[in-house]
């Protein structure tokens, strides 16, 4: 399920348009951002970044319906963006609120009983995985019918147990594609890092040797520890960033909705429990029965 899922969705980032608009309104807020950043300063620049990350959801519902309608056209993608904005708003602003709180108390205890502040990037990643895991497909599940937040995260927690071999199959590849997208980022990041080492162009043959093996490592990590401090560090960063943005963004989504698309038609009844005043058509459309 989840291979045929990743076909489905290299075929639909070839074919339909609508699934990238994610992707590259992502990309203009960075940019945007941080040119409102450049000219206006952060106080101006953090107001945008945070509306702008408001409105993703809005565009991510867009995405989910076109897929799940297999019908790609502005009037099914506008209709979705009005519907499912606040359908897929709601778990996500839950998931995180509550992901956040629960990483700030571990972190408070630990630190009282004398760990590192370094040791949150771990229990961040410890507390966010689980959530990650099985609350990935909750603003789907509010999409499609799930009413009020907690039966959306049940529903996706519920799909996930019943996914079995193919939800891990699913997770893998985006794992792979996360690896890759980070690869992308630091090849960007790089290529104008390289730009602090010009000064090597400078230097004769001769000049190297004398320096020495250390004295010129010295000097290469000075250079690159000013690149990194530096302006061009920052900007390169938000480069990287909305490259990203720009192509992986769609492929997350379109991927995610591909999978439950296909999870929903071939799992309802081991969900049954949750479903029992209505049932999902092959589209994902949930009908309660009169």
């Amino acid at each position: 399920m989840a291979l045929k899922s990743l076909a489905d969705t290299f075929r639909l980032l070839v074919i339909t348009p609508y699934v990238w608009i994610s992707g590259v309104f992502a990309c203009l807020a960075i940019l945007l951002a941080y040119i409102i950043y450049l000219q206006f300063g952060l106080v101006f620049a953090v107001p945008v970044a945070v509306i702008t990350i408001f409105l993703i959801p809005a565009f991510f519902a867009g995405t989910y319906g076109v897929i799940l309608e297999n019908h790609g056209s502005p009037s099914v993608y506008l209709k979705y963006v009005k519907f499912g904005y606040i359908r897929c708003l709601l778990p996500t602003i839950f998931v995180f609120v509550i992901g956040l709180i629960a990483t700030g108390a571990i972190v408070y205890v630990l630190i009282h009983l004398g760990f590192d502040m370094g040791v949150y990037v771990y229990v961040a990643m410890l507390v966010a995985l689980p959530f990650l895991f099985f609350f990935y497909f909750a603003d789907m599940a509010a999409l499609i019918g799930a009413r009020g937040i907690f039966n959306s995260l049940r529903e996706s927690t519920l799909r996930v147990m019943m996914g079995s071999f193919s939800i891990t199959v699913f997770y893998l590849v985006n794992i792979l594609v996360f690896f890759l997208m980070n690869f992308v980022f630091s090849a960007i990041i790089s290529f104008y890092a390289m730009g602090s080492m010009d000064f090597l162009m400078n230097l004769s043959d001769a000049e190297i040797i004398s320096m020495g093996q250390d004295e010129l490592m010295a000097l290469a990590q000075t250079s690159m520890d000013t690149f990194f401090a530096s302006q061009t560090a920052v900007t390169a960063s938000l480069i990287a960033v909305s490259v990203c943005a720009l192509f992986f963004i769609p492929f997350f989504s379109t991927y995610k909705a591909c999978f439950f698309k296909r999870l929903i038609t071939t799992v309802p009844a081991a969900i049954k429990k949750i479903e029992e005043d209505g049932e999902y058509d092959s589209k994902g459309r949930w009908f309660k029965y009169k």
